[in-house]
């Protein structure tokens, strides 16, 4: 009878990742799919309408500009994001990881120069905004892990090196 019970915590863990996950996967893809279709509004839709050829006249000089625009504007009132590739890698190697707090700002940073013609990779707006969401994803998933323990009776092992018990399993 003691087995069922505790195969509730478990599974209420493997729920909880499989979901974050799933919202994760969904939240990235949504970001590509949103990236790609702006792109093709902004250098194929509008200048369609408005008669205009995109790479042969004022366009492809007016579209970076209002881009370079949204940009600052981004930076002035939502801060840098999305950080540089080597920062926020970095930040993942030494522990501390992304931000789940910055998501949104890297999410709206991020789209004005991938979609406007700027010079910021698409791995790194990737990183910054997978990173973000899936540090939320994460921090859910460590206190439904915090709850089985405790419903399971599980402490840490205070024999084993502090490094092994705080190193994440990446």
């Amino acid at each position: 009878m003691s087995t069922p019970s505790k195969t509730k915590p478990v599974l209420a863990l493997f729920a909880t990742a499989v979901a974050t996950g799933v919202g994760v996967g969904a939240f990235a893809a949504g970001f590509i799919w949103l990236v790609g279709w702006l792109t093709q509004l902004v250098w194929v839709a509008l200048p369609d309408q408005l008669g205009v050829e995109a790479f042969d006249t004022w366009w492809v000089v007016a579209t970076p500009v209002l881009g370079g625009l949204l940009v600052g504007l981004g930076q002035r009132f939502l801060g840098f994001h999305p950080a540089p590739l080597h920062k926020a890698l970095g930040a993942w190697r030494s522990g501390r990881g992304i931000a789940a707090k910055t998501t949104g700002p890297a999410f709206a940073n991020a789209l004005p120069p991938l979609v406007f013609g700027g010079p910021l990779g698409f791995e790194s707006a990737l990183v910054a905004v997978i990173g973000g969401f899936g540090a939320w994803a994460g921090d859910r998933i460590g206190q439904v892990g915090e709850a089985v323990k405790a419903c399971l009776g599980i402490e840490p092992d205070e024999r084993l090196p502090k490094v092994w018990r705080t190193t994440p399993a990446w």
